[in-house]
């Protein structure tokens, strides 16, 4: 497995509603290193047909990621693809190796609106 594309993070959604309207944040669920894929013919016009785009397609450690999900990318080295990105599909698999990996079908986004709805907080502490 190759994994030397740079690091993720994955981004879910939370809502809190201090006695107002409900008002969406993201907390960080899950970092991994992912690796480049090949955005194939079939999965480009397929996204297409269904009114999203497939701007990226990366391999990562196995994890349950949902769409509803964000995942932010930081490469590493500078190829353009750094930001925020949408899930727009997520497969669960085994590389050559026989190890678990999922593939996510990346859609690029604005990001979250308000720097401040993130909140970096790591797995297992809240």
């Amino acid at each position: 497995m190759t994994l030397d594309s740079g690091h993720l993070k994955i981004m879910r959604p939370t809502v809190n509603a201090d006695g107002g309207l409900p008002v969406p944040t993201f907390q960080e669920v899950f970092r991994s290193y992912y690796g480049n894929r090949v955005v194939g013919f079939n999965r480009y016009f397929t996204a297409l047909s269904a009114d999203t785009r497939a701007d990226l397609l990366v391999r990562m450690q196995r994890f349950a990621a949902t769409t509803a999900d964000l995942v932010v990318l930081t490469p590493s080295y500078p190829d353009g693809t750094e930001g925020t990105y949408r899930i727009i599909q997520t497969q669960h698999t085994t590389d050559e190796d026989g190890l678990f990996v999922t593939d996510l079908t990346l859609e690029k986004t604005e990001g979250v609106n308000d720097p401040g709805q993130i909140k970096n907080i790591a797995p297992g502490s809240g």
